[in-house]
């Protein structure tokens, strides 16, 4: 095989979550802050159907994940582990804290690329840096009901992510990565790095454990999107779709499929986005030769639209399938129009 078609497989190739971190820029903000279809008390008819986090602990479960992105399919298969949280002597005494989880992501391998022949030795060398990346991914901080709290190694993570894409751009030398590692750094990103690590949880069990929206009905919501220390104003869909036929769901009973769509478009997320934008702009290039200012009015059009679906167990929030999809679009005066499709399924393999 060409060394050209290897590398063009090479985005495809690297981790989930370091993906997105290494590329928040364009990608950031399909979590929703703020109001959420859990904010109103559910009413008496719902209180018996509340979900309830309860993953075994410690415990695992196999995933597999299917990633389409630029017209191809990565499969990849990994571990999620989830064990109690080890807390020194001072935080021992917040029972908020001695209840957190650790979830980490561990023994990462290619399943298959579309188009790719994983067995080839020099296809096996050019995947091994996404594999590294990938061993670096944070361990996310849940609490006991499963809500994300934040990491635990995002410095690693970085310092991985600059290594590695040091290496794989052309980069030149240590001046090259001491920008992205300033880039990467900024409070800004750093929020938002927090915001992304956390995403696919969410998509599995953060973003349901409070759910409240009936059996065949939907809410809409506003709400807004975090954009590191900044929020783009957003509206939010909420969807019950109801019990899942068992013939879909392996022959088991008492799965249920929740939705929600998320959407940011207009003036008021231009503006949210180009003040970001700005921010970022001047913590990252505050050291380069080539710094100026970003000019907000550059900020031509923002369409946000994501949706996220699991198929799930309200009784203990352990998800049989769950899916991301995310179509965005940002037009800036005098840059190409940057258009980012990609959607992520995730099948989990329970062992009894």
């Amino acid at each position: 095989m060409h060394r050209s078609r290897l590398s063009s497989h090479r985005t495809v190739s690297i981790s989930p979550t370091c993906y997105v971190m290494a590329f928040a820029l364009v990608t950031t903000g399909v979590r929703a802050q703020g109001e959420s279809p859990a904010t109103k008390a559910p009413d008496a008819t719902q209180a018996a159907t509340q979900p309830t986090f309860d993953w075994p602990v410690p415990g695992s479960v196999t995933v597999t994940e299917h990633t389409t992105k630029k017209g191809k399919t990565m499969h990849m298969r990994y571990q999620v582990q989830l064990r109690p949280r080890e807390v020194s002597k001072d935080e021992a005494g917040d029972d908020a804290t001695a209840n957190e989880l650790l979830v980490s992501l561990r023994s990462f391998e290619f399943v298959k690329i579309d188009g790719v022949d994983l067995e080839q030795p020099a296809v096996r060398e050019q995947l091994a840096p996404a594999l590294a990346m990938a061993a670096a991914i944070p361990d996310l901080i849940v609490d006991a009901r499963g809500n994300y709290v934040g990491t635990i190694g995002m410095d690693e993570t970085i310092r991985r992510v600059v290594t590695e894409l040091s290496k794989s751009d052309g980069a030149h030398g240590d001046a090259k990565a001491a920008q992205m590692r300033a880039a990467l750094e900024s409070p800004s990103m750093r929020a938002t790095l927090e915001a992304s690590a956390g995403q696919f949880w969410n998509a599995w069990v953060g973003g349901w454990n409070q759910w409240d929206v009936p059996n065949g009905k939907q809410r809409e919501l506003a709400t807004k999107l975090p954009l590191g220390s900044f929020a783009m104003p957003a509206k939010l869909i909420a969807q019950n779709l109801g019990p899942v036929d068992p013939k879909e769901a392996g022959g088991k009973d008492g799965y249920v499929k929740l939705r929600t769509v998320t959407l940011a478009t207009g003036p008021e997320a231009c503006k949210a986005y180009a003040d970001y934008l700005a921010q970022l702009f001047a913590s990252s290039m505050k050291h380069s030769p080539e710094a100026k200012d970003f000019d907000p009015d550059k900020v031509k059009k923002i369409d946000i639209r994501t949706s996220v679906e699991v198929v799930t167990q309200l009784g203990n929030l352990r998800p049989l399938s769950a899916s991301t999809t995310k179509n965005h679009v940002v037009e800036i005066e005098g840059a190409a129009s940057q258009r980012f499709f990609e959607r992520r399924v995730y099948e989990f393999d329970w062992k009894e």
